[in-house]
């Protein structure tokens, strides 16, 4: 298999934001610094675009549900969506 990475959105635009995540990455202090970035408490910040505030939440979901330790599943050839637990603690019907 000969595939290129490509980078995400967040990673071309936002690099240090991506650099912050990784360091806080399996800690309870990564839930803070997204509610930081996201919530905006200062009045004067214009807000992320679309596709990367998307990038972040998903991010924060996939860190939640790692945090939780349901990501201890037997190893499967289903669908991680098959996993009703997952699938509700990511927003999606399980419907594909």
């Amino acid at each position: 298999m000969n595939e290129q990475y490509t980078a995400s959105e967040l990673e071309i635009k936002f690099p240090r934001i991506v650099e912050r995540i990784v360091e806080l990455w399996n800690k309870a202090g990564l839930d803070h610094y997204l509610n930081e970035i996201m919530i905006d408490d200062r009045g004067n910040r214009h807000g992320f675009p679309e596709e990367i505030a998307s990038e972040i939440l998903f991010l924060r979901t996939l860190h939640d549900y790692h945090m939780r330790g349901v990501n201890e599943v037997k190893p499967s050839s289903h669908s991680v969506w098959s996993d009703p637990d997952y699938a509700k603690t990511a927003g999606h019907d399980g419907a594909d």
